[in-house]
């Protein structure tokens, strides 16, 4: 267990910004008047190389578009590859997951007070997925099990191999998810056996405290002539994720290789039923199989929810979609072929930001590569109250941009952006950038490669 005192490093952050204040160089693009101080933190996860791993405090000044510092709270030397960062609505405990090969653990970090406390959890299969509640984090393993992990205690309290419950077995888990009321788990499950396919893809629920298996959901099989071969593990609609409206209560499912989203009413699926389920694409076509989506993401304007699915393509471009009426409004134009992120800034705006993934259809299989994009995307949502589609403008970096996230300041307008340098040396940099005046304001070397970001619910 580590302990490292949140008051410690709020000392840290305000001695830092009390020198910048005195006029020592910080590293900025940009100079501007000094307002008041508008501090904000988040914690990001990080690795640099094969040898070490953590999570890095970063302290911002949103008031003044400044990085005031960067602070390691939490180093792991044996598991240094870590993922899939998620928080708990409060912001009490993270949870995050391990890449390498050989970790069957998972990380449970509490903020008690003046102290963060982390530990390992260990349950004998890599962890995959995870889902949250306030008080559990379900975990998807790489060998065909859920487990069920208290965060107050750090423990698993339950698991089942539900790969050997299924007939036929389950294998290589697509994710996993609550339902909005978090009695029920939904597992996705892209194939039944490592080298081909016979049930298809399929949608698993589970009684989310004895994880008994409820109902065992086929996917319909609405375009056979997208199958690949049967020694193809490719030979189904092959799902990869799970998203649920919090508006709409419909569930998308994005299934890569009918190149679309599966919507269904979330109480209806949790229930056992795919039977009011609709199919949309995601290509420029409006086509099946053209689009090899990798996500669903959601987002209100103007008190309606919206259905974003990307397109990993060589077309790329995003399609929008009205969940409640389950209908295509149309497709965007864009420059990234895969989404990484999305969110709405202030003044009817939006961002978004490449994946670098890229899928094309091959002989035996959906072939996926990843390239790099310098690209960021401002949206102009407006276009949407008078029936129209949202614009895009890209904005070319001289790096290669893979991740952004809005600051949430008061005006809405700071995004921190992680990228890395072109050429040899790919030096990791972080960056505060004004999506007003389009110019990157500040930019520190970050502590390494951003693999998750969550902020911290309370300031310095």
């Amino acid at each position: 267990m580590i302990f490292l005192p949140d008051r410690f490093l709020k000392q840290i952050a305000l001695c830092v910004f009390a020198l910048y204040l005195l006029g020592l160089p910080t590293g900025r693009a940009e100079d501007f008047a000094d307002k008041a101080p508008d501090i904000r933190m988040f914690d990001y996860l990080s690795f640099a190389g094969s040898e070490q791993g953590g999570l890095v405090r970063l302290v911002l000044d949103a008031a003044n578009g400044r990085i005031v510092s960067q602070q390691e709270i939490f180093q792991d030397t044996v598991s240094p590859v870590f993922h899939y960062l998620q928080q708990t609505a409060d912001g009490r405990f993270l949870a995050f997951t391990n890449l390498h090969d050989e970790a069957s653990w998972i990380f449970v970090l509490r903020r008690d007070g003046s102290e963060l406390k982390a530990r390992r959890v260990d349950f004998g299969e890599r962890g995959m997925f995870l889902a949250l509640t306030d008080k559990n984090v379900a975990v998807a393993g790489n060998k065909g099990s859920v487990f069920l992990v208290d965060l107050e205690s750090a423990t698993v309290r339950m698991s089942a191999n539900i790969s050997n419950t299924l007939s036929p077995r389950a294998h290589q888990f697509g994710g996993i998810q609550y339902s909005p009321d978090q009695k029920r788990l939904a597992v996705l499950c892209m194939t039944d056996s490592p080298q081909g396919n016979r049930f298809g893809g399929r949608v698993v629920i589970l009684d989310a405290n004895s994880l008994a298996v409820l109902h065992d959901l086929k996917l319909p099989a609405l375009y056979p002539q997208l199958h690949y071969g049967t020694g193809s593990k490719h030979n189904n609609p092959v799902p990869v994720g799970l998203t649920i409206g919090p508006q709409s209560g419909t569930a998308a499912i994005v299934l890569e290789n009918y190149g679309g989203l599966l919507l269904v009413p979330a109480a209806k699926l949790f229930n056992g039923d795919l039977s009011d389920s609709v199919f949309i694409p995601t290509s420029k076509s409006g086509l099946p199989g053209e689009g090899f989506p990798t996500k669903a993401i959601f987002f209100e304007y103007n008190g309606h929810e919206y259905l974003l699915g990307d397109s990993a393509s060589d077309v790329g471009g995003l399609t929008l979609i009205d969940p409640v009426k389950k209908e295509r409004l149309g497709w965007i134009a864009s420059s990234p072929k895969s989404i990484g992120g999305f969110g709405v800034l202030a003044g009817q705006r939006a961002y978004a930001f490449s994946s670098g993934i890229q899928a094309t259809r091959g002989e035996n299989e959906t072939l996926v590569t990843h390239t790099e994009s310098p690209d960021l995307l401002l949206v102009n949502l407006s276009p949407i109250d008078n029936g129209e589609l949202p614009t895009v403008e890209v904005i070319s970096f001289n790096d290669f941009l893979y991740f952004a996230h809005a600051l949430n300041d008061a005006e809405r307008r700071f995004l921190v952006l992680a990228s890395m340098s072109k050429g040899d040396e790919r030096e990791l940099k972080l960056g505060l950038y004004d999506t007003t005046t389009r110019k990157l304001t500040d930019q520190q070397k970050a502590k390494g490669v951003l693999r998750g970001f969550v902020p911290v619910p309370t300031r310095p």
